[in-house]
């Protein structure tokens, strides 16, 4: 630094310090024309310019700058910011792009060139970007004082949203082309609801499903067994299933916790939370095949193989041995979906064993499936001082349609893709 350009320089850093900027903005002028090459001068009068609307004279003095210093992260990124605001995309993706390439780290880097992705158009290489931001900085989110970086992160979730809706339209199309006779109304209005875009009305009170609510279908807690063909056959099957269960019941190496998490939970869940209380043994688990288990339980795997399971890539068939140990209480709560129907095959049944779906309560009976829309607020419970076991396994909900069946399914299926995308993207660093 040329001698007299310090003081200058001290100067001027205290009066942006004291927010008078027309003064600091005067004093770097006479600081350039000690030292032409002063980064600090040609930074901040490159940022006076813009906020004047002089975007050419806040270009020149950047371009300044970089001749300087051309590996300078910052300044790549003021330029990237600046062509922004001058709307030249293309420009500014290459700016940032080269922000990125020099400072990696900076999240907010990676948040800029998001940005200017998306206003080019391309959402999904846009929030792929976004994504691995915000996984590279974790706590970005958190205690933000930067109205900037607030207004970035809004953006990044906002980009996240439109790309899992733009899925689903991509599945919505497909169904319009497959079935251009068919009523696909209910279709639209579920994925309307699911974006939010328009508001969820619940029919009952007690009805709260925690994922995927598919309008239109008649409020009904409980089903009975003699409205489904195949509810006798599975119910004749029981001393097999039965006797497959007994052989893996007292194995704690095979079971699992039903409740499986890792974290915070709430309280009225601490004692499930990772416990054998409440166990399962997964016949299918995720739309897979558990094939070790299906080999131990053979009976079990072919009746199910021929029951008409809810069949949704990435989440369903989902069927499983579930095991409360005594004294154990499954506090209430709501499943996932009112589109398929929870089914329990008991197998042993201790007095003082009940289950509440809704408003009405009622036991297990060997000899006889229980059918109930588990979408509803329900609980169960084990009083004795034995082990309660049942073979759960889904069924869709008969008021569906086989074309909304087909359209719920794929439509799961693109979220599943979603979030394998979302992840994947997250996991880039």
């Amino acid at each position: 630094m040329k001698e007299g350009s310090s003081g200058i320089a001290k100067i001027a850093r205290e009066a942006v310090r004291a927010g008078k900027l027309p003064d600091a903005a005067n004093l770097y002028r006479q600081l350039l024309e000690i030292e032409p090459e002063h980064i600090g001068a040609l930074t901040f009068l490159s940022f006076m310019a813009k906020e004047s609307g002089d975007f050419k004279t806040s270009n020149d003095l950047l371009q300044r700058a970089l001749l300087v210093e051309p590996d300078n992260a910052l300044l790549w990124r003021n330029l990237g910011i600046l062509e922004s605001g001058m709307d030249e995309y293309d420009s500014a993706r290459s700016s940032f792009e080269k922000a990125v390439t020099l400072d990696s780290r900076s999240a907010l880097n990676h948040l800029y060139l998001a940005e200017t992705i998306e206003e080019l158009g391309q959402l999904e290489t846009a929030t792929q970007h976004y994504l691995s931001a915000m996984a590279g900085e974790p706590t970005l989110a958190e205690n933000v004082e930067n109205p900037e970086i607030k207004r970035l992160i809004r953006r990044a979730k906002q980009a996240r949203s439109k790309l899992h809706l733009s899925y689903h339209q991509e599945v919505l199309a497909g169904l319009e082309q497959e079935y251009p006779d068919k009523d696909l109304v209910r279709v639209h209005d579920f994925v309307a609801k699911h974006h939010g875009q328009t508001p969820v009305e619940y029919a009952h009170p007690l009805q709260r499903p925690a994922f995927q609510y598919f309008p239109g279908l008649l409020p009904k807690p409980w089903f009975e067994a003699q409205e489904f063909e195949w509810a006798q056959r599975t119910a004749e099957k029981t001393a097999a299933v039965r006797q497959e269960l007994l052989a893996v019941i007292d194995d704690e190496q095979v079971l699992s916790p039903y409740v499986a998490h890792q974290g915070k939970v709430p309280n009225a869940w601490r004692k499930l939370t990772n416990s054998l209380n409440w166990s399962a043994y997964h016949i299918y688990k995720e739309g897979e095949k558990v094939v070790p288990h299906c080999q131990q339980c053979p009976e079990t795997a072919d009746m199910l193989a021929n029951l008409p399971l809810v069949t949704m890539p990435g989440q369903a068939p989902e069927a499983f041995f579930s095991i409360l140990r005594p004294g154990t209480h499954i506090p209430p709560h709501f499943g996932l979906a009112n589109l398929k129907l929870a089914v329990h095959l008991p197998l042993v049944i201790p007095d003082n064993c009940a289950i509440r779906v809704g408003e009405e309560t009622r036991k297990w009976e060997p000899g006889s499936c229980l059918v109930f829309d588990d979408s509803f607020e329900h609980e169960a419970w084990n009083k004795s001082e034995e082990s309660r076991a049942v073979l759960i396994f889904e069924v869709w909900n008969p008021q569906l349609t086989e074309i909304e069946r087909d359209a719920v399914a794929k439509l799961t299926a693109a979220t599943v893709r979603f979030h394998d995308f979302c992840q994947k993207s997250s996991a880039i660093q």
